[in-house]
């Protein structure tokens, strides 16, 4: 997020690493022209959203270099996705997808009790976000996808030719969380066209709106947040920090 982390949270954060390192996400898929320019599982296109700017490597570093104590996530555990490749699902709809890896961030979630280390995939460019988490697998290290926006935004997500259950939170520019949702998969129904698809997603996304703006947004598999004890009935609880890793 651009604004800086409260000293509260940069401290707590810090012992919490400390202590662990003791111990040890635009549809390609369909050619025709109907399908919607949108973005699965990513910010959906409504009459009052902006066109999304790409970030740019000096934007990105600017982020990074005020994130909360970044050098303090060094000592934390590499989830296994550092070495795997995204898992994709195999159908007609996906054949276009872009299958690469997207460049990763060491993330640290926290709500002044507990701190979660991991590492997400990092959507920063248009087209990174356009695409998000479409036709990926249903697996943990699969699903975690981090979104960097440029400036403040107030659309929603939607989840169309995503096939992987999700958990979003939506981090304003100030201190805290904006807002948390669960999103469900959208896959084509059978025999359904692709503007009927399209308009059946986005009517489901209206329930992924966090009404808020929003600077920096999280994908999780859906489930992850409560496994790990934290309270998704109040998000505002809940911060985040991150640093770009390649």
């Amino acid at each position: 997020m651009i604004a800086k982390r409260s000293l509260a949270f940069a401290v707590a954060l810090l012992i919490a690493v400390v202590a662990v390192s003791c111990s040890s996400s635009v549809n390609d898929g369909a050619s025709d022209t109907e399908t919607p320019q949108g973005v699965a599982a990513t910010a959906t296109p409504t009459a009052t959203d902006t066109p999304i700017p790409t970030a740019t490597t000096s934007a990105l570093a600017t982020r990074a270099a005020t994130k909360t104590a970044p050098t303090a996530l060094a000592p934390s555990p590499t989830p296994a996705i550092v070495d795997a490749a995204p898992e994709f699902v195999n159908n007609p709809d996906c054949q276009q997808i872009n299958r690469a890896r997207l460049p990763l961030a060491d993330v640290v979630i926290g709500d002044g009790t507990r701190f979660v280390a991991f590492t997400a995939e990092m959507a920063v460019t248009t087209t990174q976000q356009s695409q998000g988490l479409m036709c990926r697998v249903d697996e943990p290290d699969s699903t975690r996808m981090l979104f960097i926006w440029d400036d403040e935004r107030n659309g929603g997500f939607w989840m169309f030719n995503t096939y992987a259950p999700l958990d979003i939170i939506y981090f304003g520019a100030q201190d805290g969380s904006v807002s948390f949702k669960q999103m469900a998969p959208c896959p084509r129904s059978e025999g359904e066209s692709n503007s009927d698809w399209g308009a059946r997603c986005g009517q489901e996304s209206a329930e992924y709106s966090p009404g808020i703006p929003y600077t920096t947004t999280l994908e999780l598999p859906q489930g992850w947040l409560e496994s790990q004890g934290f309270d998704t009935d109040n998000p505002s609880t809940i911060d985040i920090s991150f640093t770009a890793r390649d």
